[in-house]
C-alpha cells in the first residue's frame, strides 16, 4: 500500500539510530571515548547486516479448514513482519449461501494503508453486500462490481464524517461450483496454481505506472509522480482500492473481474497482499505450493519465505485447495487446526471462537500418503466490542474470534472481533 503514519514512525526510528551513532562518532573524535571513530560506523553497518532478513514479530495468525463436499479447503497465514503495526485482513466463508445447487464460497485479502479502517470495513461489509446482490439474481460479475462500489461508498461516507484518510486494496475470489470469479482493486493479487507448477495470474496489479492506469489517472486530472516508485499525485503507490477519500477522484474502487471455469490440473488459488508479491513471482509461489501438500503449511511457507527474502511489509497469504471441487470428492482425512498465535483484528464483535481443521490439500498422489497434523483447539475469543472499526494492539495481546458451525466442523463464516 501507500504511506501511513506508521511508516513515518519507522523512518523516525531509523533517523534516531543515525543520530545516536553520529553523536558517538563526534564524542570519539573529541577524545571522550578511547575508540577509533571508524569503529562506530563499522558497528552500525554490521548491526544492519545481521538484522536484515530477521522478523521482528511472531506470526499473527495461521490456520485452515478441511475440504467438505461441495466446498473447498483452505489455509492462511498472516505475519506482521518488520512493521510495528498490522493493516492486513483476510476473509473466508466457505458457504456463502447457494446459487442453484452449487455452494458459493468467498475469499478475500485486504491490505490497508494510511490506517486499517478501510481494510477492516471491506472485510466485514463486502460479503453481505455481495450476498444481497447475488440473492437478487444478479450475474456474479455484476454482483461483485455492485458490492465493491457499494462497500466503498459506505466507507467514504464514514471517512468524510470522521475525517479518515484510510484506504485498502481488495482482492477476492468467488467460487460457485466450478466457476471461479476473481475481482481485484489494487496491488494485492490472486493467482491460479496448476498441477504442473505453473502460476497463472487471475488479476493484474493496479499500479500508477501501468499504461492503462496512467491514462485513466491523467484523464481525470491527476498525475503519476515517481517518489521511490510511481505514485498517484506523488502519494499513493496503488491506483485502485477502497477509501482514500482525498485521492478518490483518481483512486477507483472499480474492480477488474475475471472468470475461469475450473478444469483438471487447477490445483489451488493464492490470494496475497503485496508483501508477498514484492519479493516473489507467480512462478515462484506456484513452485512452492507444488512441493508443499498441505494448504495451511503452504500458506505459512509463503509468508515465511517472503520475510526471509526481505519483505518489509505485512504479509498475508490465503491458499484455497480446488482439488475437491475438480474431483467432486471430499478428502477422507480431517484434522483440527492449531490455535492462532495472535491475530489481526476484525469488526463489530460478531464472532465467537471455534475449532478449525487443516486442509489436507493432498497434492502427492502416492498411495497411502497422508498429510496434516493434529494440534490443540483454539482458545475462547475475547468479549465482543461495539466499535465497528478495530484498533491494532500488539501481536502477542490480540485475540481473534472465529465462528464455525456445521455438522462436520465446516466453517460457515469468518469475521473477527477486534480489541480496541
Amino acid at each position: 500500500g501507500g504511506w501511513s503514519h506508521h511508516a513515518r514512525n519507522g523512518t523516525l526510528r531509523m533517523r534516531l539510530e543515525w543520530v545516536g551513532f553520529i553523536v558517538l562518532y563526534i564524542l570519539s573524535i573529541s577524545g571522550v571515548f578511547r575508540v577509533p571513530p571508524w569503529a562506530f560506523i563499522v558497528m552500525y553497518f554490521i548491526s544492519k547486516l545481521f538484522s536484515f532478513g530477521q522478523t521482528e514479530s511472531l506470526p499473527d495468525e495461521d490456520g485452515g479448514e478441511s475440504a467438505t463436499h461441495g466446498a473447498p479447503g483452505f489455509g492462511y497465514s498472516l505475519v506482521q513482519g518488520r512493521r510495528d503495526y498490522m493493516e492486513d485482513f483476510h476473509f473466508v466463508q466457505v458457504e456463502l449461501g447457494k446459487s442453484g445447487e452449487h455452494i458459493r464460497s468467498f475469499f478475500g485479502v485486504f491490505d490497508g494503508h494510511s490506517g486499517k479502517k478501510a481494510a477492516a470495513w471491506a472485510k466485514v461489509r463486502l460479503h453481505p453486500l455481495l450476498i444481497q446482490e447475488l440473492d437478487k439474481g444478479r450475474e456474479p460479475k455484476s454482483a461483485l462490481r455492485a458490492a465493491f462500489l457499494a462497500a466503498d461508498a459506505e466507507f467514504l461516507h464514514r471517512a468524510n464524517r470522521e475525517f479518515l484518510s484510510d484506504g485498502s486494496t481488495v482482492t477476492t475470489a468467488l467460487l460457485i461450483g466450478k466457476d471461479l470469479y476473481v475481482a481485484n482493486a489494487g496491488d494485492s493479487r490472486t493467482i491460479l496454481c496448476r498441477a504442473d507448477g505453473h502460476g497463472v495470474a487471475l488479476s493484474e496489479d493496479h499500479k500508477p505506472d501501468r499504461p492503462s492506469e496512467r491514462r485513466r489517472i491523467v484523464a481525470a486530472g491527476g498525475q503519476v509522480i515517481f517518489v521511490g516508485c510511481a505514485r498517484v499525485n506523488g502519494v499513493l503507490a496503488t491506483s485502485r482500492g477502497f477509501g482514500d477519500k482525498d485521492l478518490k477522484k483518481w483512486v477507483s474502487a472499480e474492480p477488474e473481474i475475471t472468470h475461469r471455469t475450473l478444469q483438471p490440473g487447477d490445483d489451488a488459488i493464492v490470494l496475497a497482499s503485496d508483501g508477498l508479491w514484492d519479493v516473489m513471482t507467480n512462478a515462484e509461489v506456484a513452485s512452492k505450493l507444488r512441493h508443499e501438500p498441505n494448504a495451511r503449511e503452504a500458506a505459512k511457507l509463503l509468508t515465511r519465505t517472503a520475510l526471509r527474502l526481505g519483505s518489509m511489509d505485512n504479509v498475508t497469504a490465503l491458499v484455497v485447495d480446488l482439488r475437491s471441487i475438480i474431483s467432486d470428492k471430499s478428502p477422507v482425512h480431517s484434522f483440527p487446526a492449531s490455535p492462532a498465535s495472535s491475530s489481526s483484528s476484525s469488526l463489530m464483535g460478531l464472532i465467537s471462537q471455534g475449532q478449525r481443521a487443516i486442509s489436507p490439500f493432498a497434492r502427492g498422489r502416492a498411495a497411502g500418503k497422508e498429510h496434516g497434523k493434529e494440534d490443540k483447539p483454539s482458545p475462547p475469543s475475547s468479549p465482543p466490542m461495539q466499535d465497528p472499526v478495530p484498533s491494532v494492539s500488539s501481536a502477542r495481546n490480540r485475540k481473534k474470534g472465529r465462528e464455525v458451525s456445521s455438522a462436520r466442523n465446516r466453517q460457515k463464516g469468518r469475521e473477527v472481533s477486534d480489541a480496541p
